[in-house]
């Protein structure tokens, strides 16, 4: 993850606040008679919640607005109907990791959309061999995989946040039809770029 000086300042004047705020209570606690917070506590906080605002605006830096399809197409693609001349791709987000996190999806280096937790796109394309790509933008993170959509397919492919103690970052895999749909229904269709 790529920290930006953007997070490094919002997360100095998240900090700064909290410590600010608490430094405020403190004095109130002390003219009130009461126990000092003391430095040590004040610091702490505001440093923490600062680093971890700082964090969360640099893993969300990526993000665009959240575009989904009319509520009548959510609903025909879940029908998950195929069409006999083209092949059909379901690219689907349902775990709950990383749900904020925005993944641009590309379909043979053109970009579709981008998904957060519990989205999905169908792509009807031309027959054949096509490479998806997902992409975490800003962290130069990229996973493909190479898709085969014949003509009346349905292939559903199911888009992640890796996450790990030393790298993370956005995966794809092909996923399981029957348990795939289920998943799917419980997602928002998201409107996309013609392919």
């Amino acid at each position: 993850m790529k920290i930006t000086l953007k997070a490094i300042l919002i997360g100095v004047l998240v900090g700064g606040a909290i410590s600010f705020a608490f430094g405020m209570l403190d004095g109130f606690l002390i003219a009130r008679g009461g126990e000092p917070i003391g430095w040590a506590l004040r610091v702490g906080v505001g440093t923490s919640l600062g680093v971890v605002t700082m964090l969360l605006v640099s893993a969300l830096s990526g993000n665009k607005a959240l575009r989904l399809a009319p509520a009548a197409d959510d609903k025909r693609a879940k029908t998950f109907a195929p069409d006999p001349g083209r092949g059909v791709i379901y690219v689907f987000r349902a775990a709950f990791v990383g749900k904020l996190v925005g993944l641009d999806l590309l379909v043979d280096g053109r970009p579709v959309a981008q998904t957060r937790g519990k989205t999905f796109v169908r792509l009807d394309l031309a027959p054949g061999d096509h490479t998806l790509a997902s992409v975490h933008p800003g962290h130069d993170n990229q996973v493909d995989l190479r898709v085969s959509a014949p003509a009346g397919s349905i292939v559903y492919v199911e888009q992640s946040i890796r996450m790990g103690a030393l790298q993370s970052g956005p995966a794809l895999a092909l996923a399981d039809n029957n348990k795939s749909q289920a998943r799917i229904r419980r997602c928002r269709l998201l409107a996309s770029q013609p392919t």
